[in-house]
């Protein structure tokens, strides 16, 4: 049988992980913890949860919070935690139900003032919104109602509820379309990578940001505007866009932006089904179908439109004689 100091060592490289905010490693370390305790401590379950949490993964966190409960149910952790993770998941009566057992097992004194005060201010949000009529709306139906929105970020400015409901469903923000400013644009990214759980099925570049750092024939673009355009590549780069089923890009050099996303091996095209190209600026040249980019096959291409651009038609049709390029609206 495992010692009590292996087990605890794993806790403790957890907990140093988590704290210096390497959340990946921390849940491994808890793994590896856990693997060993035979549930001899909740603690491991609540920190394990503590980190899930922290990344957003909502059910795998309460799931370690159920536990927590099983193996200590007098303690208020596993309460406390499942509280909010109810209220994260869009689970109103759950999480109402969970607060009074987290606030009776905290007791009276001083040292849980802040975690009594967080839970009334959840406690009295969710006995609101059980007294509110659209709070009774299941949540598969809410679901339901906003994947017939393509603009998820209003629905989340709603209310506390709805937009814990939309950040909890990934396929929400599986569209990607980023605009000018630049910075909004890197940040956005790396936001919407956590949102979607890392899956993307459109991305789209507005002209607001297509001329100013996306590279052309009559090249303008200042120092800056090229270093950001390489960090937006690099950040792309790190997200999985091989799953990309429509793209809609305004003033980008679409074969020539595609060829950099790609390395070789993973082309980020392969599954599009629908592109559209269009030029807004007098100064700007969008070609498509180059030689020099016949690398790059759109075999699965259904939809092609192509504004104010120049298209090698018999390039695409052709492709080497391997497939068979198919327009059905220019």
């Amino acid at each position: 049988m495992p010692s009590t100091s292996s087990w605890k060592t794993f806790l403790t490289e957890g907990i140093k992980h988590f704290q210096r905010q390497d959340i990946d490693e921390a849940i491994k370390s808890f793994d590896k913890a856990i693997s060993l305790a035979n549930d001899r401590s909740y603690v491991l379950y609540d920190s394990r949860a503590s980190a899930y949490e922290k990344k957003n993964f909502f059910e795998d966190a309460l799931r370690d919070a159920k536990k927590t409960i099983d193996i200590a149910p007098k303690q208020w952790h596993g309460y406390f935690r499942s509280a909010r993770l109810f209220a994260a998941l869009g689970q109103t009566v759950d999480a109402f139900e969970m607060c009074p057992l987290a606030l009776e097992r905290l007791g009276g004194g001083p040292k849980h003032e802040a975690r009594r005060r967080e839970l009334t201010d959840l406690r009295q949000h969710l006995e609101a919104l059980i007294r509110c009529p659209v709070s009774g709306v299941p949540v598969e139906l809410l679901f339901i109602i906003f994947q017939s929105s393509s603009n998820p970020v209003a629905i989340s400015h709603v209310c506390r509820r709805w937009r814990e409901i939309a950040l909890s469903q990934p396929t929400l923000w599986r569209s990607l379309v980023l605009a000018a400013p630049t910075e909004k644009a890197l940040l956005k990214v790396p936001e919407w990578h956590k949102r979607s759980r890392g899956q993307f099925e459109e991305l789209g570049i507005r002209t607001s940001l297509g001329t100013i750092i996306f590279p052309s024939n009559f090249d303008r673009r200042n120092p800056d505007d090229r270093t950001m355009y390489t960090e937006l590549l690099a950040r792309l780069r790190h997200l999985d866009l091989t799953q990309l089923k429509e793209s809609h890009l305004e003033d980008v050099d679409a074969e020539l932006f595609f060829s950099a996303l790609s390395d070789g091996t993973r082309y980020v095209h392969q599954h599009l089904e629908t592109l559209s190209v269009s030029c807004t600026r007098p100064y700007r040249v969008i070609n498509f179908g180059r030689p020099e980019y016949a690398e790059l096959s759109w075999e699965n291409l259904h939809t092609f439109s192509i504004i104010n651009g120049l298209c090698n038609w018999a390039q695409l049709s052709t492709l080497d004689g391997k497939y068979t390029f198919t327009i059905d609206k220019i």
